[in-house]
């Protein structure tokens, strides 16, 4: 069981940016990232948040909600 399972860290929706990021550290691109090693890469540097882009992009931050628009989905 990864760190991710037992602490069941809340999913707090899909969001939207237009080039500017809430979340400003990118770290790791490339393919083959998925949410479990993109939220235990955020924590292990002390991030409270985690953000996953097109399966390529893992960003963290300490905050989020500033300049992005939550997306939901009507389908």
């Amino acid at each position: 069981m990864t760190t991710v399972q037992k602490e069941r860290l809340p999913y707090v929706g899909c969001y939207a940016d237009a080039g500017k990021r809430d979340l400003p550290k990118i770290v790791n691109i490339g393919h083959g990232n998925n949410v479990k090693f993109c939220m235990n890469r955020c924590k292990d540097m002390g991030y409270a948040y985690a953000g996953l882009q097109a399966s390529t992009w893992c960003a963290c931050g300490n905050q989020y909600g500033g300049t992005v628009l939550l997306v939901i989905s009507v389908i």
